[in-house]
């Protein structure tokens, strides 16, 4: 289990404070008798809510060897209910400690991303918005250049332009070689393309 990654939060459309995703299914447990699967969200366990991995640990806990209980789920953004009977833990699962401090600094990550995204959502459907109000936006017309604008766009000399890649992983602001290519501005005024590479 671990806090819900980018794509989980994005199949299930929550956000990073809600609940804890499986990573793995262990046989003969209560997760393989209810037909939990990997990739899914454990919203609740006996109706206590998971927004960490240690409200999990905590839950089953307090529910007890031959406990009855009761887990809600997100798979696919659907939500499921499943039922068991929790049995003593096989011993051949290994029992490794939570990082409690190391899940707090990722969901910090995840909440901080998470904002940086919206805010930039934000801005760009401002600035779709700005340029959709220009009178030319609806004829699809726009003046044309001037005699001067077309002399200094033929003098300009080509700028590089750099492609990045997202990766689910912070951003660690990297260059990929092969996807470089230069543009120049002079093809806006009908000048033969520059050479892409």
């Amino acid at each position: 289990m671990s806090p819900p990654s980018p794509a989980a939060q994005f199949e299930n459309r929550t956000t990073p404070d809600l609940g804890v995703e499986i990573l793995q299914i262990y046989r003969d447990t209560a997760a393989e008798r209810m037909g939990i699967a990997v990739g899914d969200l454990i919203l609740t366990v006996n109706g206590g809510e998971i927004g960490m991995m240690g409200d999990l640990r905590n839950e089953v806990a307090l529910t007890g060897v031959g406990g009855d209980v009761t887990v809600e789920i997100l798979r696919e953004g659907k939500k499921l209910t499943l039922s068991d009977t929790l049995s003593e833990w096989p011993d051949h699962i290994p029992q490794e400690p939570l990082d409690v401090e190391a899940e707090r600094r990722f969901r910090q990550w995840q909440e901080e991303r998470w904002q940086r995204l919206s805010d930039t959502a934000d801005g760009f459907a401002q600035r779709v918005a700005a340029l959709e109000a220009q009178p030319w936006a609806k004829s699809g017309q726009r003046e044309a250049l001037g005699a001067k604008q077309v002399e200094a766009l033929q003098q300009m000399p080509a700028f590089r332009l750099r492609l990045r890649t997202a990766y689910d992983s912070p951003d660690r602001r990297r260059t990929i070689a092969e996807r470089r290519l230069t543009w120049d501005a002079r093809v806006l005024i009908g000048n033969p393309a520059p050479e892409i590479y």
